[in-house]
């Protein structure tokens, strides 16, 4: 179903934070329920979330996972996160969704710096041209930092790794337009001030004539072209900035 809370990952004691908040609110709500039905049920621990994954968390879980013959580890796994799915309250399905968005963001930051750095530099396997194969990398599925005899654009490029590293975690493709220039992106996404720049916004110089991926690492620097085929890393404010544009939020 669409509101279906994701799974946040392997946890235990010791772990803390708001996807703990969430399964012990499902705790919760299961204990709640049991107990009704069987108030003669010693084990259950009927209490709130703290957020703090403590020993009785671990007998909570160890106990559900007896009654729905899970093995016993007193360790939240996919096992336990689905025989829970019912009990989840819809303020910890809808925080478990909003942690499973920002896993994607993050990894989709991560992949556009990945692709970005070893890109770089790979000027001879890499062909400028205003013609009509400026697109092909769009085309060509797989890792862009294997691609070889690409032909782009610095929009063109900017808007492939893009559309790639959505299509890669699972989100939905910004929808840069099917033949984007640095003049059709300029409107598209969010505007970010330079100074609030993270890895993978867009970064427009000058009057808006070239595009680059501000990759923030090893130092501050855009993937971008210059007057040479071939993408590489420039200081950010090495030409004037037109503006600022974020896909992926």
């Amino acid at each position: 179903m669409a509101d279906a809370a994701p799974y946040p990952g392997p946890l235990k004691e010791g772990a803390h934070g708001p996807a703990v908040v969430a399964i012990q609110g499902a705790l919760q709500a299961w204990s709640i329920k049991r107990h009704r039905l069987h108030p003669d049920d010693h084990k259950l621990r009927l209490y709130g979330p703290t957020g703090d994954w403590l020993h009785p968390t671990s007998l909570q879980v160890g106990h559900f996972q007896q009654l729905h013959s899970i093995p016993v580890t007193n360790t939240f796994g996919p096992h336990v996160h689905n025989a829970l799915a019912q009990w989840y309250t819809p303020a910890g399905r809808k925080r478990l969704v909003e942690l499973e968005h920002e896993r994607k963001v993050h990894a989709y930051h991560a992949l556009l710096v990945q692709w970005a750095l070893a890109i770089a530099g790979n000027r001879n396997d890499w062909v400028y041209t205003q013609g009509p194969r400026r697109m092909d990398l769009l085309n060509r599925g797989g890792d862009p930092s294997t691609q070889r005899n690409v032909y782009g654009d610095c929009s063109s490029t900017v808007a492939a790794l893009i559309h790639l590293a959505t299509r890669e975690v699972g989100l939905p493709d910004p929808d840069l337009s099917p033949w984007p220039t640095t003049y059709t992106m300029i409107d598209k996404g969010r505007a970010v001030s330079s100074l609030l720049a993270v890895t993978g916004d867009r970064v427009h110089y000058g009057s808006n004539s070239h595009v680059g991926i501000y990759i923030g690492h090893p130092r501050v620097s855009v993937l971008s072209f210059g007057g040479e085929p071939g993408p590489q890393n420039r200081e950010l404010h090495y030409r004037p900035i037109y503006g600022c544009r974020r896909d992926v939020s």
